[in-house]
């Protein structure tokens, strides 16, 4: 029997945690097992959110949400990683050229079980770089409705922002399906990436960048969403040694956007063709992106991994 043979019959639901399908159906098969305690005893459904439609479908039943805070202003890691935190956060880009919408759809399920919709109520804050709120935008989403925001339209083309996003669900129903997405608009192409929770910002983690001909190309947005001042740490890594290390502030409130070409010149100077490794540590938990700057204007996103 191949592996790949056995993961197709058990594949992994929950990659935060490690949780295949198996382990899902054993956890609710204990004496007093619900959804919550399966939640609360593994972890599942906490951190990057991908599984939460999986468990859903998985299960036949909604998560059990109830959610602790309504307004989307309240952030910091005091606030705990519990099913009740559905406050996202991301980054966007305005230019001329550049639109970001933020797109969330309240749709059914690919699956027969009859799985109820919530509704839910919205609050957007929109925030400048430096993290002066320009916008609040509030409303209800409906089962099968879609929530589409530009951010240009609402902001106007002031380059780098951020912002934060909770989702309130007003009524029983599925949870999984309204992870909101990002999506970067440009003159004939797109990009996008998927919003991630506020409380999980983390104080380090990694990610590969490649550069060619001298450039990777590659910006770094961090974002700080607490009260105090972040210390960065920037260490850029080649075949598993050091070769570089910056230290930077991110300051409170805000969103700090470095370029990797600017920040290490030198060591790409000397490496410039060659798969890096750049690890960011900071002394506040933070969000951190990638994004690719490519020749004809489109750009490549996603944010760090959710693993160190």
């Amino acid at each position: 029997m191949t592996v790949s043979a056995v993961t197709d019959r058990d594949p992994v639901i929950c990659v935060c945690f490690d949780k295949r399908r198996s382990d899902i159906l054993a956890e609710m098969q204990r004496p007093g097992a619900t959804f919550s305690k399966l939640v609360d005893e593994t972890g599942v459904g906490r951190k990057c959110t991908a599984c939460r439609m999986d468990l859903e479908m998985l299960l036949g039943q909604p998560l059990e949400f109830q959610p602790s805070m309504e307004r989307s202003d309240l952030v910091g890691p005091g606030l705990g990683h519990s099913m009740s935190d559905n406050r996202n956060c991301g980054f966007f880009v305005c230019t001329d050229e550049i639109d970001t919408v933020l797109c969330v759809s309240n749709h059914a399920l690919p699956t027969d079980k009859n799985l109820q919709l919530s509704t839910f109520d919205y609050v957007c804050d929109i925030r400048s770089q430096q993290g002066e709120r320009l916008a609040t935008r509030r409303g209800r989403l409906e089962p099968h409705g879609d929530l589409l925001v530009s951010m240009r339209e609402l902001v106007g083309a002031i380059g780098y922002g951020w912002f934060i996003l909770n989702l309130i669900p007003r009524s029983a129903g599925l949870i999984g399906n309204t992870r909101p997405q990002v999506l970067l608009v440009g003159n004939g192409w797109a990009a996008s990436y998927h919003a991630q929770l506020v409380s999980w910002a983390s104080k380090v983690r990694s990610v590969m960048v490649g550069a060619r001909d001298g450039k990777t190309s590659a910006l770094f947005p961090v974002l700080n969403m607490e009260l105090k001042d972040a210390a960065l740490t920037v260490d850029l890594y080649k075949d598993g040694g050091l070769v570089g290390s910056r230290q930077t502030m991110v300051a409170a409130d805000s969103l700090a956007v470095l370029d990797v070409d600017a920040l290490f010149a030198a060591e790409i100077e000397r490496y410039p063709d060659t798969l890096f490794v750049a690890v960011l540590h900071s002394d506040r938990p933070t969000r951190r992106y990638i994004a690719i700057k490519h020749r004809n204007g489109a750009m490549s996103i996603d944010h760090f991994p959710n693993t160190r």
